[in-house]
C-alpha cells in the first residue's frame, strides 16, 4: 500500500494523551494481507510526530519504509537534511537501521544514496 507524502497524517499525534490515535479508523480499513506500507515524501518531515506516526503504523507486523529527496533549501537557503540516510523504516512498532549500500566506494564518491531492505532478516 502506498501513502503518498503527507497522507501519513491520516493518523494524529495528540499533544494532550502524548500518544497517537487513529480518528479516521484508518488502521482497521488496511485490508489484511497488506503487510508493506511505502511512504514517498518530497523531503524530509523533521517534527517529531512523524517518527511517532511511522512507529504507529507499522504496528500489527507491518512495514513502513519513508524515502524522500534531499537538498531542499528552507526560507534562509539553508538545507537541512542531516546526517542520517534519506529514509526510515519501521516494523512491528520498532524503527530498524537499514544501512546505505556502498558498492565499491561508489556512495561515497556520489549524492545518491541507496539501500536494500531485507524484509525476511527481521
Amino acid at each position: 500500500m502506498v501513502l503518498i507524502c503527507g497522507e501519513s497524517n491520516v493518523v494524529k499525534y495528540s499533544r494532550s494523551s502524548r500518544q497517537v490515535e487513529d480518528p479516521f479508523g484508518f488502521l482497521p480499513a488496511i485490508p489484511e494481507g497488506v503487510k508493506i506500507l511505502l511512504n514517498p515524501v518530497h523531503d524530509r518531515m523533521a517534527r517529531f510526530e512523524m517518527k511517532l506516526k511511522r512507529r504507529f503504523l507499522s504496528q500489527q507486523g507491518r512495514w513502513v519504509v519513508s524515502v524522500w529527496n534531499k537538498g531542499k533549501a528552507d526560507k534562509d537557503g539553508k538545507v537541512r537534511d542531516g546526517s542520517r540516510p534519506a529514509w526510515t523504516v519501521y516494523h512491528d512498532g520498532a524503527e530498524v537501521e537499514v544501512a546505505r549500500l556502498d558498492s565499491q566506494g561508489i556512495a561515497s564518491r556520489s549524492p545518491i544514496e541507496m539501500a536494500i531492505v531485507d524484509l525476511q532478516k527481521v
